[in-house]
């Protein structure tokens, strides 16, 4: 049986204990899976997300600027709620500190630049807390059963257009997953939860959830010399397009991902994409 979530804190490092119960009643279902994966790493994910969570204070800032919260957004990815500004519907993601470091950097570097396949968002702060603030999309690709090829290609296309300009801009997004690819009411696919974007090349990114290390392929490299085995990645431009190729082996070709299934291989992944993804391939190959 796996350990209590005290005990998983606790393997990690101090924690408050009055910040669990917020936990277990925001973040309930990740929570549970921590404790079944018997995974410290992502307690202790999930614990400094609820720290970054607003506070009535900031609520209350939140109101006095003209927006009001409504609950967790319930599309397949927790991180975010719902906030809402006259009629106007938008996501709210409490950030932890490097994440803001790294959403500012890139805010910085785009300017008004804008990509019709990559969320526009706004930062904000207020009381040592960050936040992202983002349109509101009705739901993510995590929750759609399958994709038709037709389909598929349309995503592999709309993403593949977001990630070049990322790259062209030198920032890599390093977490590309179903619940990371919301639809917007016309079915197009647009690529969120930009907190997660480094600089090409940086040798030391954050260590990848469990959620997320299933999105890359078991043999994919670079990884740190000095640890081959960890769940952390340099950020290199393949390591998005890796991500894409096994979101499509989910959704199109019905690979499972994640739980006991390993995930596929890169030459896995190039075999079952030759024929229908020929030119998502080509890239796959530089």
């Amino acid at each position: 049986t796996g350990r209590t979530l005290d005990a998983l804190l606790g393997e990690s490092g101090d924690f408050n204990v009055n910040v669990l119960s917020r936990m277990r009643r925001r973040f309930s279902g990740q929570v549970n899976l921590a404790i079944t994966e018997n995974s410290a790493a992502a307690a202790r994910d999930i614990y400094d997300q609820t720290l970054a969570l607003p506070q009535t204070e900031t609520e209350q800032d939140l109101i006095v600027a003209g927006y009001s919260l409504n609950g967790l957004w319930s599309a397949g990815n927790e991180a975010f709620i719902i906030c809402y500004k006259g009629t106007r519907t938008f996501l709210l993601k409490a950030l932890t500190p490097k994440e803001s470091e790294r959403a500012s950097a890139l805010q910085r570097e785009l300017g008004s630049a804008t990509h019709e396949s990559l969320s526009q968002f706004d930062l904000r702060s207020h009381s040592a807390k960050n936040f992202m603030m983002m349109p509101y999309y009705p739901s993510t690709l995590e929750r759609v059963p399958g994709l038709s090829i037709g389909d598929g290609q349309r995503v592999v296309s709309q993403i593949s257009g977001a990630i070049r300009f990322l790259h062209d801009s030198s920032f890599v997004h390093m977490d590309i997953k179903p619940a990371n690819i919301c639809l917007n009411e016309q079915g197009d696919a647009i690529l969120i939860d930009l907190g997660s974007v480094v600089k090409r090349s940086t040798p030391s990114t954050p260590s990848f959830s469990e959620s997320t290390v299933v999105y890359v392929p078991r043999d994919f490299q670079p990884r740190p010399r000095d640890n081959r085995n960890s769940n952390r990645y340099e950020a290199v431009d393949l390591c998005d397009w890796w991500m894409l190729a096994v979101t499509v082996a989910e959704k199109v070709y019905g690979k499972e991902i994640g739980g006991s299934p390993q995930t596929p291989t890169t030459t896995e992944l190039k075999n079952m994409l030759k024929d229908e993804f020929s030119g998502f391939c080509c890239i796959l190959e530089q």
